[in-house]
């Protein structure tokens, strides 16, 4: 008997069935001695479970004291104090929002079209690593090796970087050619930059891409932090 007819008898119902099916599973009873011990068994268990469940339904009282547990169902209406925070708490949400420049508005959508292309970029140091021993490219010359302009160019200049054009990012110094194995998956493995310095352009933050992929906004006073170097 396969794992197929094994699930249809699992579900077989004597009254569900049509003609046809009911043919079918005939002739498999009629032909499998394993089938029909299985359906048997599966016969007696749900008769088991009908004559505990009638005894449990027919003692006196029993429907009576679960429901009397049961906590008492509250009200679909709210009531007026309730209503009144929601609608506070719904008006000052309007009111930040409305505060918002279309500076910061900008801003915000810069660093998201930041952290995608660095996400790009990402998948193309480990994509390049996978290619050549699991090692990652020069820090001095990542660009121009993992690029492929005829392929799917990346998208190297950040947004908020005032020099329009320049490469926006940089690989940490030690991590150069290392070992990706070797390497915790916290490692950041790219960063906003300047040359080789951190460039906090997104409101005193700079992105920056770790070993497993992800891409996070680092905020200015945690920027002494970012592991330049192993």
């Amino acid at each position: 008997m396969n794992t197929e007819w094994r699930d249809r008898l699992a579900s077989y119902d004597d009254e569900g069935l049509d003609a046809r099916e009911r043919a079918a599973l005939e002739r498999l009873l009629d032909s499998d001695a394993e089938a029909r011990a299985y359906l048997a068994e599966l016969r007696r268990d749900r008769q088991r479970f009908t004559e505990a469940y009638a005894s449990v339904t027919a003692r006196p009282g029993f429907t009576e004291a679960v429901m009397q547990r049961l906590p008492q169902k509250r009200p679909a209406w709210l009531p007026l104090p309730r209503v009144l925070e929601l609608c506070a708490a719904g008006l000052m949400v309007w009111v930040v929002v409305s505060l918002i420049s279309p500076a910061e508005q900008l801003e915000h959508r810069r660093q998201l079209v930041c952290q995608a292309g660095m996400k790009d970029i990402s998948r193309a140091l480990l994509s390049y690593a996978q290619d050549y021993d699991n090692r990652l490219p020069d820090a001095d010359q990542w660009f121009v090796q993992v690029n492929n302009p005829t392929y799917r160019p990346l998208q190297a200049t950040c947004p908020s970087d005032p020099r329009h054009g320049s490469l926006s990012y940089a690989m940490p110094l030690g991590i150069g050619g290392a070992d990706v194995r070797r390497l915790p998956v916290s490692q950041v493995m790219l960063f906003d930059a300047d040359g080789v310095f951190p460039a906090p352009r997104h409101d005193r933050g700079a992105n920056v891409g770790r070993l497993d992929g992800s891409v996070q906004l680092i905020a200015g006073p945690r920027l002494g932090g970012v592991p330049l170097r192993r």
